[in-house]
């Protein structure tokens, strides 16, 4: 990431040299006026000259060779999209340091999958067929709540049952949090910074050709770490086949959001952490 900087920075030096020489350069530089007065006075008188021995050369001494630094390796050319996931599964397991837990598994076409998944984070829901990983191999868990504070009911009137978030739920997503903070958040700058063109790319096929992927990512990022913290049980219904929140507050969050609220809060705040941690070394 140093490297990446000092070659910004002098590519803004350059630049600002280049844009800025023309303006002082493009009028040639004229002696400054002679004042009236001095112009008629007569001229000084010459010094004498005296005669002066010749100087003696002294002998040049042999300068040493310079050695220049060793040049650094060009970066390895990317694999086309379609043919990236070896290399991307190596990378991870670099900027992880090599060890992932059993839970956490990448599924293939991994880039066109994150990209995916990523954007689908601000809307009520995130397909399974986008997770780059498998998701959690255990259920999700509620328990009866046979006395609620309040009653809901569905559209025709009915009372529904109603349940509480059981803790035990948090544990399925430890795993992927472990795995979420093993990114060395330097090496993951360098390495999406190499890997930027696949995922714009990605992003571009995604359906918005004229997008930028940081940005949304940021945009993202920023989305996630606005997500509220409730107090109190986590209260549920079961309308159809999903849970859905009681709070119609929380009901109305986004896909993301609603997912840090479902693994619990010491889960939900070692995400924030790391995202915050991430959205700075990518200029956030």
């Amino acid at each position: 990431m140093k490297k990446v900087l000092v070659v910004l920075l002098i590519a803004v030096v350059a630049v600002a040299a280049w844009f800025l020489a023309p303006r002082f350069m493009d009028k040639p530089v004229e002696p400054p006026p002679v004042p009236e007065t001095m112009a008629e006075a007569e001229p000084p008188p010459e010094p004498e000259v005296r005669p002066t021995e010749p100087e003696v050369a002294t002998p040049m001494t042999q300068a040493e060779p310079y050695e220049s630094a060793p040049a650094e390796p060009p970066p390895e050319p990317l694999p086309a999209l379609s043919d990236s996931d070896p290399v991307v599964r190596e990378t991870v397991q670099e900027v992880t340091g090599g060890v992932a837990p059993n839970e956490v598994q990448l599924r293939d076409s991994i880039v066109p999958r994150l990209v995916a998944a990523v954007d689908a984070l601000t809307g009520n829901q995130v397909p399974g067929s986008l997770l780059p990983v498998e998701a959690p191999p255990t259920p999700f868990q509620a328990n009866v709540d046979f006395q609620p504070p309040t009653v809901v009911t569905n559209a025709q009137g009915d009372e529904l049952e109603q349940y509480t978030l059981d803790p035990v739920n948090f544990a399925r997503y430890e795993p992927y949090v472990d795995y979420l903070e093993s990114i060395d958040a330097g090496q993951f700058a360098a390495e999406y910074l190499h890997y930027n063109p696949l995922l714009q790319q990605a992003y571009a096929e995604l359906g918005y050709p004229d997008g930028d992927f940081t940005a949304r990512l940021l945009e993202v990022i920023d989305h996630l770490l606005a997500t509220p913290q409730p107090e109190g049980p986590v209260r549920l219904v079961k309308p159809e086949a999903y849970y859905e929140f009681v709070d119609p507050e929380l009901e109305a969050l986004s896909a993301g959001q609603k997912l840090l609220i479902r693994m619990g809060g010491d889960n939900a705040e070692r995400v924030r952490r790391k995202l915050v941690e991430l959205r700075t070394v990518l200029g956030g």
